[in-house]
């Protein structure tokens, strides 16, 4: 509890001991950054110059001082207020440092008097003077203290949690301290600071900033070029597609859009571009790279192959899509001859691939006629990796040979179709998830966020989570509805969406279905977050 309140002691609890209110209270209208919010400019977070920040403003200037700081080292000092302190760590030109007497018997008077050196501000710049102390502490200690290192230190106290009054041996003193290993830790972090704060754009969290902005901006001017040739061709109702609609074929017209795009390219819009040689130029300056492939059926149904490559850049593994490519013919030789064109169109030595990867389709991996096996016969050292999470899930599909598992994934599969292929069915399902989200909004419990039943993935096992996850969300709302649908009251229903709701919610509310449900949820809560750290981009197992 005491640490507790500690933690919790903040900038103005410090100033409710001096015995001035007014400081007091103009330390409350300061925010978290530690300036006052009224009169203070920012840029960053930070004050436009650091002459505001170390003066304030001429009419509103609340002098701090560092012994208010030294009770609690666990309280939170905001950066402003840290350097206003370095900023102020000098005393006033005319203001008094009282003097000491000291002992001396070999003196007529017995006694003889000290002053503090004003050169010791200069000879140790980490000094910072507290006219409330009358003494000296060391900023470095007291805003940056190394933890652990001060307790048991024989000389931890002074200039740290006391201030150093010991005008004859000063000199001595500090030069001792500035050699002494905890503040040697603390005075580097405090030149950090200061170099962070003189010059902002080194901080981390305001390069990354910088540099998400930058791609924003990049990746906006991209969508810009393509949605305006997409909202032309809308305008002027011109439909997308060509004969052949996709941009490596070989004949002359490759459908409205994308000869819209060329055409804005050859206008002078060279953000498209840009893009595509910035990835390859990438490429190219790496050296190395490998590749991954993997087949997937469009729309229109045709194969298309995806192209990635992945690379090095700023010591950080990188992962660009370059490409789709149509494959008429899935044979692995084919597919092979498909890769070295599409590498040698964007002026890639394929002799420089180091890795392939795709998943365990025959075509794909297989020893001898695969795309891999002919892809090394011409590239030797670029080794073949089956996809990992690509194992997980046939590692997963193999294993799932208990019936109530199948069985239950099978009245889900079930229960999506139930829904998706029925307008009448689906607005019923979404009016009774209306009615539950009223119920709990009044009892105080959590709402349903999703009003639909998803299809469960046919190849990806590990990406069911999802669909688990929603279903159990939505599963009070599916059973009402199946419960309205098999009681027909209404006489709106057919014969058959009566005998398939009243089947479906006899399985659904099985014991058998409810402990395989749960089981699974359970187990694919491992396996989900699993998935997604092998599929990563920067991952280098």
């Amino acid at each position: 509890m005491a640490c507790t309140k500690r933690k919790q002691l903040s900038l103005t609890g410090f100033l409710s001991e001096s015995s001035s209110q007014e400081q007091a209270t103009k330390y409350r209208a300061m925010d978290s950054s530690g300036f006052n919010v009224a009169s203070a400019k920012t840029t960053c977070g930070l004050p436009q110059t650091t002459d505001q920040l170390a003066t304030g403003d001429e009419n509103d200037h609340v002098k701090i001082d560092i012994a208010d700081f030294v009770a609690d080292s666990l309280a939170v000092i905001p950066d402003a207020v840290k350097w206003r302190l370095i900023n102020e760590r000098r005393p006033l030109e005319y203001e008094k440092i009282p003097t000491r007497t000291y002992k001396d018997s070999k003196r007529k008077s017995s006694v003889y008097h000290r002053n503090c050196n004003r050169e010791w501000f200069d000879m140790f710049t980490f000094l910072s003077y507290s006219k409330r102390a009358s003494g000296l502490y060391c900023l470095a200690c007291v805003l940056f203290p190394a933890i652990g290192s001060h307790q048991g230190a024989s000389r931890a106290n002074l200039l740290v949690k006391k201030p150093y009054q010991n005008w004859k041996d000063g000199k001595v003193d500090l030069t001792a301290h500035a050699s002494v290993h905890y503040h040697q830790l603390s005075k580097a972090r405090l030149m950090a600071f200061i170099v962070t704060m003189e010059n902002p754009s080194q901080r981390v969290d305001f390069a990354i900033n910088l540099e998400a902005q930058q791609l924003v901006k990049r990746n906006h001017a991209v969508l810009t070029s393509t949605v305006k040739s997409l909202e032309f061709c809308g305008r002027q109702g011109i439909s997308l597609r060509g004969h052949r609609d996709y941009s490596k074929c070989d004949v002359i017209n490759k459908g409205k859009f994308l000869a819209l795009v060329q055409f804005r390219i050859d206008s002078g819009d060279t953000v498209l571009k840009e893009l595509e040689n910035k990835i390859l130029s990438d490429v190219k300056a790496s050296k190395f790279f490998g590749l991954e492939a993997d087949e997937v059926t469009d729309l229109s149904g045709w194969e298309q192959l995806g192209v990635v490559l992945r690379f090095v850049k700023d010591n950080q593994p990188v992962e660009r899509l370059v490409s789709f490519i149509p494959c008429e013919i899935l044979r692995g030789a084919s597919i092979c001859d498909k890769l070295f064109e599409a590498l040698s169109r964007f002026g890639i030595d394929c002799n420089l691939c180091r890795a392939q990867a795709s998943d365990g389709a025959g075509s794909m991996s297989g020893h001898l006629n695969s795309c891999q096996a002919k892809f090394r016969e011409k590239v030797p050292k670029a080794a073949y990796y089956h996809c990992a999470s690509h194992q997980l899930n046939l590692a997963i599909s193999k294993s799932s040979t208990v019936p109530d598992i199948c069985c239950m994934l099978s009245h889900l599969e079930a229960v999506g179709i139930f829904f998706k292929y029925s307008p009448k069915r689906q607005r019923h399902l979404e009016t009774t998830v209306s009615k539950v989200i009223v119920q709990r909004k009044s009892l105080g419990a959590t709402k349903v966020s999703t009003h639909k039943v998803k299809l469960m993935c046919e190849t990806r096992w590990v990406e069911r989570r999802t669909i688990l996850v929603e279903f159990a969300e939505i599963y009070e709302p599916i059973v009402n509805c199946f419960e309205t649908i098999s009681r027909n009251s209404s006489r709106e229903w057919s014969a058959k969406s009566v005998t398939e709701a009243n089947g479906l919610l006899k399985a659904i509310s099985s014991d058998q279905f409810i402990a395989a449900f749960q089981t699974n949820l359970y187990f694919f809560g491992y396996t989900k977050p699993l998935s997604c750290l092998l599929q990563g981009s920067t991952q280098d197992i």
